[in-house]
């Protein structure tokens, strides 16, 4: 629990938003920032803290919609004092502008930190034992244009597990048929990457192939749902060939519905299966399962319903 902020320091983080903003060096506004950074992992990397905290003091005449007053809350959660901060923001709308602009920019800095070491190391991740096996083709620092269908590696670890023989048995043809279109990658199928290496698709018997789902995360006292989407999400960006943040909506591949179909595996806090992942999860190297139960989830995707929704078989 982080200690409790003085009413004073509350009033000096209004006052400093006044003026210089979040370029002030004094310390007052450090709790704020550590959480505004602290909440592209924990609130997830498609939250809008705009539109959240817009909803704390809303202008006379704005409708605030029942999701932002949800997701206002959900960053109150994020301190103890944030209630008491926006309290001390009554009256003084453009130094409240400024502060929701500081959240906002520290936040997307943190996704786009987290992105970059990603990128980094993915390629030490890769290999199934990294101490012996050697990736087909380099993979140079943080560039993309070799990533994604264009380096087999990469496209292995993006391919679902559905279509891993076809991918095997000519590697280079599968790239190219992705590459063209004729094979399409799309969000209702979970990536290979999440599963242990070595399971094989079971489109009759899913509960034959292992349970294990593999993400690493590091430097967690404790793993909620938020942190194993948000890893699966940068894991799978960083694989493919996509060059920034503001060009996956360009991709077949909706990123936000595979951050929902993986936040869907969770979606019941009281359930058994949920609590007992979790606190697996937390006391090992995490390895997701797949839960007994789910709601359907609706794709964006309706134009491919050719593709069948993997959610609906592993979840079965």
């Amino acid at each position: 629990m982080p200690n409790p902020i003085s009413q004073e320091n509350l009033q000096s983080v209004v006052d400093i938003m006044k003026t210089i903003g979040e370029n002030a060096v004094d310390d007052v506004l450090a709790p704020f920032k550590t959480k505004a950074r602290w909440a592209a992992r924990r609130l997830g990397p498609f939250f809008n803290m705009r539109n959240a905290l817009v909803a704390g003091l809303p202008e006379e005449g704005i409708e605030i919609s029942d999701e932002q007053k949800a997701d206002f809350k959900h960053v109150m959660a994020l301190h103890p004092d944030f209630p008491h901060l926006i309290a001390n923001f009554q009256g003084e709308s453009d130094a409240y502008e400024n502060f929701i602009d500081m959240m906002v920019t520290l936040m997307g800095r943190a996704r786009s930190d987290d992105t970059h070491l990603c990128k980094i190391h993915i390629k030490e991740w890769l290999p199934a034992n990294p101490a012996q096996d050697a990736l087909s083709a380099p993979i140079v620092g943080a560039r993309k244009d070799n990533r994604g269908f264009f380096h087999r590696d990469t496209a292995r670890a993006l391919t679902p597990l559905r279509l891993i023989a076809q991918f095997d048995a000519n590697p280079q043809v599968f790239m190219v048929k992705v590459q063209n279109g004729t094979i399409l990658m799309t969000a209702k199928e979970y990536p290979s990457f999440l599963y242990p290496a070595g399971t094989v698709y079971n489109r009759e018997d899913p509960a034959a192939a292992p349970k294990d789902l593999q993400a690493e995360i590091n430097g967690m006292t404790e793993v909620f749902p938020e942190a194993v989407a948000v890893t699966a999400v940068h894991v799978h960006f960083s694989l493919s060939d996509v060059a920034t943040w503001a060009d996956i909506d360009r991709s077949p591949f909706r990123y936000y519905n595979f951050y929902l179909k993986c936040m869907q595996l969770f979606a019941d806090p009281d359930d058994e299966w949920v609590k007992e992942t979790l606190e697996f999860l937390t006391s090992q190297i995490p390895s997701l399962k797949r839960r007994k139960r789910a709601r359907a989830l609706e794709e964006e995707e309706g134009e491919h319903d050719d593709i069948e929704d993997e959610t609906a078989i592993i979840l079965s």
